[in-house]
């Protein structure tokens, strides 16, 4: 509001000053003409001006003093009329000037800050690139250095992957001949054990007639016996057995070399006499404990050291620098094992 008023002032006196200049040019332009012109002119305006002149000038300046009064008085109401609507709107308007200015502080303190951030900020990125610039190198020379390491390692593994591909085939027709010895030796064991079992069946044969032959007499005398001299009714035992031709097929949870000390101690306790079978002493034991050490050590011996045939080269080597009780567990223990895979197969 007031920049439009102090607009219209300074257009009216713009106005008045304009005016002023262009009567007063005017009558300058006219006294000069009509000195130059005409020397009549002078006289004539003299004539006819002279008295026009004075009532120009009175009346000109009394209307340019009215229009002032006029414009002074236009001022005054349009100052009284515009002053309360100014002071309301200077009031608003500093009003704002100071909300604008507080806002601006919050946002001169507010750039401030941000600017004290982004300055740290750039510092810690700074800092961060550098020691992320010196990370990137030693990681490059860590790189390389392992670079160098894997190329040591895949020639030191093309090295031993030759070599063990060497040792595997060595070891291959090492194996392969080993099983080759192993098959032989399983069918000669297989073949010798077959010639044991068809001499054994034949024995078993030839023996096993001769004792039915002498079961038949013994039990022909005992009927004799039985009703002639005693005169007594024979019953005749079981004789069932004697019909079995060839050897017994019975399946035990014994171990054959109980079975085998049982068999011998069966013959020597048949060979010994009556009185000695009937004493406690000399009865025949129903377990391993009641088998006298000497005994079990006899038959450990023999079942060591007679069928060699079932012993490797290579382990009878070995037992060689052994003492004896050693070499006897470990011979013991190599004969049971090829016996039962044997037994198996």
């Amino acid at each position: 509001m007031m920049n439009e008023i102090k607009q219209k002032q300074t257009t009216i006196l713009t106005w008045v000053l304009q005016d002023l200049n262009l009567t007063n040019e005017s009558i300058s332009t006219v006294k000069k003409s009509s000195e130059t012109n005409n020397i009549c002119t002078p006289i004539f305006i003299s004539i006819k001006l002279e008295p026009i002149l004075p009532w120009f000038n009175t009346n000109y300046l009394k209307q340019r003093e009215d229009q002032a009064i006029e414009y002074e008085k236009e001022l005054y109401d349009l100052r009284t009329k515009y002053s309360e609507e100014y002071n309301a709107l200077k009031i608003s308007l500093g009003a704002e000037v100071e909300t604008f200015e507080s806002h601006l502080q919050k946002l001169k303190s507010t750039y401030q800050l941000n600017l004290e951030k982004l300055d740290y900020n750039y510092q810690v990125l700074k800092r961060r690139d550098e020691e992320n610039t010196v990370l990137k190198s030693n990681q490059k020379r860590r790189i390389t250095r392992l670079q160098d390491t894997l190329n040591n390692l895949r020639i030191k593994s093309t090295k031993q992957e030759q070599q063990y591909k060497v040792e595997n085939e060595q070891l291959s027709e090492d194996y392969k001949r080993r099983m080759e010895n192993y098959s032989d030796l399983q069918k000669k064991s297989k073949l010798l054990i077959e010639s044991v079992q068809r001499n054994f069946h034949d024995i078993w044969i030839m023996n096993e007639e001769n004792l039915k032959q002498l079961g038949n007499r013994l039990l022909e005398a005992h009927r004799i016996i039985t009703e002639q001299q005693l005169g007594l009714t024979w019953n005749p035992p079981d004789i069932s057995f004697m019909e079995n031709v060839g050897p017994v097929k019975q399946i035990t949870n014994i171990p054959p070399a109980i079975i085998a000390m049982e068999l011998a101690l069966q013959s020597d306790k048949k060979n010994l006499p009556d009185s000695q079978n009937v004493t406690s002493e000399n009865k025949l034991p129903t377990t391993l404990k009641e088998v006298s050490s000497k005994t079990v050590q006899e038959f450990l011996h023999l079942l060591c050291y007679e069928p060699e045939f079932l012993i490797d080269e290579n382990i009878k080597r070995l037992l060689e620098p052994l003492g004896y009780e050693e070499g006897l567990l470990l011979r013991l223990d190599t004969i049971l094992t090829v016996s039962r895979f044997l037994k198996k197969n």
